[in-house]
């Protein structure tokens, strides 16, 4: 016999707990590129294939086309996806992040260039997870969290995150 849509939902809401805050945001920030970026960067690819090949290093400028090729092939817009704190974790899409596995969180809140809440995990292969707050209240954010999770205060941008934002990768 085939569960009902409102038994799955059940069952979702007894596995992530009862929802605290819920908010919708791009899956990650799209930097829109301009013409002259786009420009810089054929001129860039084709300078360092020119470069392998004139030096004789033909494994560099293979190498060089196939991340070309696949950041421009696989950089797409991002789908809009849902946010929810739970009294038992965060569910980010089809993820769900259990406090106990969450070791602490920042909030990074610099209006008009970085805005997202930072995970750092205990048992993942992926040590740390970014959301975007978008629409989401950081005072508000922050106090819910305060209650399962212990926050890192003071916590800066990586150097990685910050050249990858403002170079927009």
């Amino acid at each position: 016999m085939k569960n009902s849509s409102s038994e799955k939902n059940a069952k979702r809401q007894v596995r992530t707990g009862s929802t605290i805050l819920k908010w919708h945001v791009p899956e990650y920030e799209y930097r829109d590129k301009g013409p002259i970026w786009k420009f810089l960067a054929i001129l860039l690819v084709i300078g360092l294939i020119i470069y392998g090949i004139i030096s004789d290093s033909y494994p560099f400028s293979v190498v060089v086309a196939l991340f070309a090729g696949v950041y421009f092939l696989t950089h797409k817009k991002p789908k809009v996806i849902e946010i929810c704190v739970t009294d038992m974790g965060i569910q980010v899409d089809h993820r769900f992040y259990e406090f106990s596995n969450i070791r602490n969180f920042w909030i990074l809140f610099k209006p008009g260039e970085v805005e997202t809440l930072n995970l750092h995990l205990a048992k993942n292969v992926v040590k740390e997870v970014s959301i975007l707050l978008g629409e989401q209240d950081p005072a508000e954010l922050r106090e819910v969290l305060s209650r399962f999770v212990s926050e890192l205060a003071g916590k800066d941008e990586s150097a990685v995150d910050w050249i990858t934002r403002k170079l927009k990768l």
